[in-house]
């Protein structure tokens, strides 16, 4: 699963699958985010979802599941707290218990505020993260030695 802008969907798509030929596009995720609705310039599109790239190897054949998935209201935009890309820690925690099994490993290489990792964390799943931003990794940090009280 990787989460992408629409804008750069195309190309993701063709990266993620040239880059491992185990890999194959398997379906779109639509995640519905409650922060109005962007302008994509270049796009001439306005969008109100993020999309998920899913890849398989070989065939699915796990539970059927809805390809739209909508970010729980968050008006006093506590999901933004950590870092201003925020995602909500709930929805990352339902596609992650969606689509991995106890014990997987996520990675997020983009960690922002740490959302992700929380999220792993909360659903029994191993967790590798970076980021370019120093800040971002040790908010990340800070989020998780807090979940364990460490």
């Amino acid at each position: 699963m990787v989460m992408c802008g629409g804008a750069h969907l195309d190309v993701a798509i063709k990266e993620l699958t040239s880059a491992n030929t185990n890999l194959k596009f398997n379906w779109n995720i639509s995640y519905i985010c409650q922060r109005g609705t962007p302008l994509i310039h270049n796009r001439r599109v306005m969008t109100a979802v993020k999309n998920i790239i899913w890849l398989v190897k070989g065939k699915y054949t796990g539970n059927v599941v809805f390809d739209l998935i909508q970010a729980p209201y968050d008006p006093n935009k506590e999901d933004k707290e950590p870092h201003v890309w925020g995602q909500s820690v709930e929805a990352v925690k339902d596609i992650i218990e969606k689509f991995t099994v106890s014990g997987d490993t996520v990675c997020d290489f983009m960690v922002g505020g740490g959302s992700t990792a929380v999220a792993a964390a909360l659903s029994n799943r191993r967790f590798v993260g970076c980021d370019i931003d120093p800040v971002a990794v040790k908010t990340t940090k800070q989020r998780i030695d807090a979940l364990f009280g460490l």
